[in-house]
């Protein structure tokens, strides 16, 4: 639009969610806000936790199924040894060609060079990015020259009241901690 550009908009066709699968990885605080949020958009939630609880807002499916199934996947994982690179080939190979993937958790929870192989050859039709192995993303990074990729600088909790949230979260926590209880979200198990 800055450069008077108005038939760009002929190039930026996207899709629908009403009606879509839409596969939620990780089913903590973040994923069971995604899924309360989807359900008023008409679509089939499938969720994937390692745990399954219930939940009015999707069913919970296997690994596969999820991947095989789903029209977007959004990804909610914490980056831990066992979830690093848990989203490879494998699970591309898996997928729609017409599926797309959103990651707003952490980078290397998937595999870059398969995502970006996987965007290369249509394997996958779209991937929405907010995170990244590398941050800020290298200007060299193949992701730049990919039309078929959306980026953000890792500003999903870019607002004022999250932020706000987290360092009143994080006193909190180091209160509980230091008096002797639990922290409410632990991101690692006290040995």
């Amino acid at each position: 639009m800055r450069e008077g550009d108005l038939k760009g908009a002929v190039h930026l066709m996207g899709r629908d969610v009403a009606g879509a699968t839409i596969g939620i990885v990780g089913y903590g605080n973040i994923g069971q806000s995604v899924a309360k949020i989807l359900s008023g958009f008409n679509v089939n939630v499938l969720i994937y936790n390692r745990t399954p609880r219930e939940s009015k807002y999707g069913k919970f499916v296997d690994w596969d199924t999820l991947f095989k199934e789903s029209d977007y996947v959004t990804i909610h994982l914490a980056a831990t040894p066992e979830t690093e690179n848990s989203i490879t080939a494998k699970e591309f190979a898996m997928m729609k060609s017409s599926a797309s993937i959103i990651n707003l958790a952490r980078g290397p929870i998937i595999n870059e060079n398969d995502l970006i192989s996987a965007l290369k050859t249509g394997q996958i039709e779209s991937a929405a990015l907010d995170v990244f192995d590398k941050e800020p993303l290298p200007a060299t990074s193949p992701l730049f020259d990919l039309d078929n990729v959306f980026l953000t600088p890792h500003t999903a909790a870019q607002t004022l009241e999250a932020h706000n949230r987290m360092a009143v979260g994080a006193s909190k926590m180091i209160d509980q901690v230091l008096t002797g209880n639990t922290p409410d979200w632990p991101v690692n198990q006290p040995k």
